[in-house]
């Protein structure tokens, strides 16, 4: 092979390589909470609301593992969150686990219907 050759397939090879580390979503900053947020006494009701992830020992059925809080401080008084995110949670990605569409739609619906209670 010629150096060009050579040097056409590692820049094609470090492309690829680049183009698969890049994730397509940003990822969101984590603050995890802190023993002063967690003992803390009162929270305060103003509005900026946050994704309180839970704990790696929660088992979750769906997507995200998390509840949206009102702010940070209500967050880290749950005991099984660890750290938050701005904004409000992401929607709930359910995979299917089922062959039957109506069933798959049914369980949906369900997990919408707790979610909102």
């Amino acid at each position: 092979m010629d150096s060009i050759s050579k040097t056409s397939i590692i820049l094609c090879l470090l492309l690829f390589v680049s183009a698969c580390t890049q994730s397509q979503e940003p990822t969101p900053n984590k603050t995890y909470c802190s023993t002063e947020s967690i003992s803390g006494d009162v929270c305060s009701e103003v509005a900026e609301p946050v994704c309180g992830w839970y704990n790696e020992n929660i088992n979750c059925i769906v997507y995200p593992c998390a509840q949206t809080y009102n702010n940070s401080c209500f967050a880290c008084k749950d005991s099984q969150v660890v750290y938050w995110t701005d904004g409000s949670c992401p929607k709930f990605l359910v995979q299917e686990t089922t062959t039957e569409p109506d069933e798959f739609t049914q369980s949906v619906e369900e997990l919408d219907s707790i979610k909102d209670l």
